[in-house]
């Protein structure tokens, strides 16, 4: 869908909310007040796409080695998913062309939200320099990205495993069918990687500001969507300021968040504001 496309369904969302029409999960959106409110949209969808291949992909390569290595029939004594998994390849989990769409859209992604703290920043600095951060910060985010969703995976095969190897009449199927590839996780996976990478990017580029102004102080402000799906996390922290490299936190001598996400699913957001 086009970006302006994302706009109309926020417009008829945000109509049908002040009437009072309860909105299904699927139906509600981002805060109106959000900068970039119908890009960040539009780029969940995106991402949900290439998330939800990666599963597919993993799917697929798990499959294909539990095939390869379980017994047809389990005999009495077989060996425990310990042993299996360590001869998991690293390739049954990856996939190369997958993962080089995700780096090159998160990096995009990055540097849309420097466009996006550009358009309220009060001095002008070097945005090529801070796209070039950006995008070493998306990189890293990537890279652990994918190490969290293997290891996500990962866990949940083993268990799967110990029912096999457990439980009478438990096929491979059975194992692929409980494994973590489903919408719901790649949906809040997704949300969760454009609220972070967002976050980051106006984090980088208000430190870039610092940098260049250095008597100039850059306020961060955290944001929660103030529906009845904003947890209690995130609730506290509504409103919170704090200096752009201090954390967000509740209690008194707590480190915090230097921002969002708090949790898998969060769709919190920062806004920016500089003071002498």
């Amino acid at each position: 869908m086009t970006l302006e496309l994302y706009e109309v369904i926020d417009a008829i969302a945000d109509e049908l909310a002040a009437k009072g029409v309860a909105l299904g999960e699927a139906y509600k959106r981002r805060d109106p007040d959000e900068p970039g409110r119908a890009l960040k949209e539009r780029d969940e969808d995106r991402l949900l796409r290439l998330v939800k291949r990666r599963f597919a992909a993993q799917r697929r390569g798990v499959r294909s080695y539990l095939e390869t290595v379980l017994p047809p029939v389990k005999a009495i004594t077989i060996p425990g998913p310990d042993e299996w998994l360590a001869g998991l390849p690293a390739g049954a989990l990856s996939d190369a062309e997958t993962e080089r769409l995700l780096l090159i859209f998160m990096v995009e992604a990055a540097k849309r939200g420097v466009a996006l703290f550009r358009l309220t920043a009060t001095f002008d600095i070097d945005w090529s320099l801070v796209n070039i951060q950006a995008a070493t910060v998306a990189q890293e985010y990537v890279s652990e990205m994918l190490r969290l969703m293997d290891q996500t995976t990962i866990k949940a095969l083993r268990k799967a495993l110990e029912t096999f190897v457990t439980q009478p009449g438990f096929t491979i199927g059975d194992v692929i069918k409980v494994l973590p590839f489903d919408e719901d996780r790649a949906l809040r996976t997704a949300v969760s990687a454009i609220t972070d990478i967002y976050s980051q990017a106006v984090i980088e580029a208000g430190r870039e500001q610092k940098k260049q102004y250095p008597d100039v102080l850059v306020i961060k402000t955290w944001w929660t969507n103030r529906d009845d799906r904003v947890c209690l996390i995130c609730q506290p922290l509504h409103g919170q300021e704090r200096e752009i490299d201090e954390g967000f936190g509740v209690d008194p001598g707590e480190v915090g968040l230097l921002g969002p996400t708090a949790h898998l699913g969060c769709r919190c957001w920062l806004s920016t504001r500089t003071r002498i």
